[in-house]
């Protein structure tokens, strides 16, 4: 069960629960299903045990100031996802969000059907798995800006090959983009690997390792730039390119005018 919405603001969702490893509960809290144009702006989710703020067929749609938080539950496969891009989820944009102690906590998990979604200005905090597009084939992911704070494990951020993993995800995401991602350039490790046909990228990203041998496995490595060098122009690809949109717009409608 979780509730339905398109539209929300200034809201807690607390789940009831009794703590530990119990699931006899909610697993969702806030679900965005069938909607375009849809946003949650200033919300705070938790003690989910699947998903604190879930998209499924939703396109267009903007998640701005929104903290998804402490889930409950076994801590495992199929389980805390604390903002979660799932099937057919296109154009969505998550920005000054906050997320902790979850499993993937910024996630597109929509294979194939999942694409052009971006993180912006994020935290994800005590990140137990991988921040990751997670299987077969999600396109055109941006991680741009975004934090990991408190780490548990050293790779924790990655477009890669999972293989066999979970449901054989194969490529977690191709033509994707970590941009300004900080990381900890004494510990962290990125794992960035080229994928058949495609491309994936890092750039002015703060880490240890940057590369394409991920758990053993190594293949190519995508593109990688300025690797723990500070000072990248633009700071923010996202802002940077809404800014060139909204000049092209100003530009054509001076024409029309015209």
């Amino acid at each position: 069960m979780s509730l339905k919405f398109t539209k929300l603001e200034n809201l807690r969702i607390d789940i009831e629960m009794l703590g530990g490893k119990d699931e006899n509960h909610a697993w969702q809290d806030a679900s965005f299903v069938s909607c375009e144009n849809a946003w949650a702006k200033n919300c705070t989710v938790t003690h989910f045990t699947l998903s604190g703020i879930i998209t499924e067929s939703c396109t267009r749609s903007t998640f701005t100031n929104c903290n998804s938080i402490d889930p409950v539950g076994v801590v495992t496969g199929g389980r805390m996802y604390n903002f979660n891009n799932y099937m057919y989820s296109q154009l969505t944009l998550f920005s000054n969000c906050y997320a902790n102690n979850g499993r993937h906590h910024y996630v597109s998990n929509g294979t194939s059907t999942a694409s052009g979604n971006v993180v912006l200005c994020s935290v994800s905090e005590g990140s137990r798995m991988v921040n990751e597009g997670h299987r077969q084939w999600t396109k055109g992911m941006l991680y741009d800006n975004l934090k990991e704070t408190k780490l548990r494990r050293d790779f924790v951020i990655g477009f890669y090959n999972r293989i066999n993993a979970g449901t054989g995800h194969g490529w977690s995401a191709v033509h994707s983009v970590l941009w300004n991602y900080d990381i900890d350039s004494t510990r962290a490790i990125i794992g960035l690997q080229q994928p058949p046909t495609a491309q994936n990228y890092a750039i002015g990203c703060f880490a240890k390792t940057i590369g394409g041998t991920i758990y053993g496995q190594t293949l190519p490595a995508g593109y990688i730039e300025g690797q723990n060098k500070p000072g990248l122009v633009p700071n923010s690809l996202y802002e940077a390119q809404l800014t060139d949109r909204k000049k092209l717009k100003i530009s054509i409608n001076e024409k029309k005018v015209k």
